[in-house]
């Protein structure tokens, strides 16, 4: 399938078959960080937790668990989720 621009779609090749490239993932991006900033994480397992250094926020690249100086962002109303980030920053 072609499209108007003649350019091809992502994974796909002129006579319409899958190329051996598949789909980029968020777990693909784990090679942008170093063995000391990825870690198991505590929600899925899988070896996708990444802590940058100095940062205040974590998260998983395979199941997207997000922490914010170790509050779970899907816990709590909004309300408190920003709250607890002004005051963080502020520090």
């Amino acid at each position: 399938m072609t499209t108007l621009s003649g350019v091809e779609p992502v994974g796909r090749v002129a006579d319409g078959a899958s190329s051996a490239r598949a789909p980029l993932t968020n777990v693909d991006m784990l090679a942008w960080f170093g063995e000391d900033e990825t870690h198991v994480c505590g929600t899925c397992g899988a070896h996708a937790y990444v802590i940058p250094p100095d940062a205040i926020a974590s998260f998983c690249l395979a199941c997207g668990t997000v922490l914010v100086d170790g509050v779970p962002m899907d816990s709590g109303s909004l309300e408190s989720r920003a709250h607890l980030v002004a005051v963080r920053l502020q520090a």
